[in-house]
């Protein structure tokens, strides 16, 4: 009788153990594998580099009252930020481009945040204080070679579909034939980031490219000229007296995550409203 007892005994807790009633520590590769269903407390936002400078300045002030951080990398370009959101590699975009009508039928969608000035930056040695539409023209030409003081200038230019020289082509008649000219003849250096573009006027006395207002905010080494004799200045850009602007926006896909929605939220907050106006940007608002 004994025995028959404490046969059914190992029987039920042969039954637990088997069942998973019973709990037991995973080991270390099953630890592991757990690791990809954690809910991480970070997520990047990416894209074109025009909107970095402003953006960083965003991210750092929600970084520091939020519990989700935001990684902002290096610039993937407007085009790769589209690329990503639609593939669903990324969940919120930078783009300083609006979106075609295709991507839009993608389920792309777009959130306007600020606009800033396309401007005509050169090193801060430069005396000349204004440019003039036709003159521009000369300077990528090669047929105007130097400043009024005589001293030479140094021309770098942006990619043929850079998001600044867009709203160049369409603001300033005969601006792309002549760009697209120089690209052909390779005439003047090109560079493919804003990043690039900004070290290159910096460090060149005498230099003469294509940035934004809120690339200058962050580096006063670089001067903007007034064009066609008027400022670059957030005022102008509001009564919309200087043309050449162009607009910063996110971009995301379908429905927008929950922690990028809390983001956008603090973006077009008071606070983020300031940060914006602060570092050279006109705020967009909602």
């Amino acid at each position: 009788m004994i025995l028959k007892y404490g046969r059914i005994l190992w029987l039920f807790l042969m039954l637990l153990l088997t069942s998973g009633c019973i709990e037991k520590t995973p080991s270390a590769a099953e630890s592991k594998s757990l690791q990809g269903f954690i809910v991480h407390d970070k997520f990047i936002v990416a894209g074109s580099g025009s909107n970095i400078p402003v953006t960083r300045k965003l991210v750092e002030g929600y970084n520091a009252k939020s519990k989700v951080k935001i990684e902002l990398p290096s610039s993937i370009g407007s085009d790769g930020a589209i690329n990503a959101v639609k593939s669903g590699r990324l969940e919120l975009g930078l783009i300083s481009r609006h979106l075609t009508s295709a991507e839009r039928e993608l389920g792309l969608k777009e959130v306007p945040y600020a606009r800033v000035a396309v401007i005509f930056g050169v090193h801060r040695d430069v005396l000349d204080t204004e440019i003039s539409s036709s003159s521009i023209i000369d300077i990528v030409k090669g047929s105007k070679a130097t400043w009024s003081n005589g001293s030479k200038i140094y021309v770098f230019v942006r990619e043929r579909n850079d998001s600044s020289n867009l709203v160049l082509y369409d603001k300033i008649p005969g601006l792309k034939d002549a760009l697209f000219e120089s690209y052909h003849q390779q005439r003047w250096g090109v560079f493919y980031r804003d990043s690039d573009m900004v070290d290159a006027l910096q460090k060149t006395k005498g230099s003469f490219g294509v940035v934004n207002t809120t690339d200058l905010a962050a580096n006063h080494s670089i001067k903007a000229l007034d064009f066609d004799g008027v400022a670059p200045t957030q005022n102008n850009i509001l009564s919309g007296e200087y043309k050449l602007v162009k607009e910063l926006s996110f971009v995301y896909k379908d429905q927008i995550s929950s922690r990028s929605a809390e983001f956008l939220e603090f973006v077009f907050s008071p606070e983020g409203q300031q940060i914006l106006a602060k570092w050279g940007a006109v705020p967009s608002g909602r």
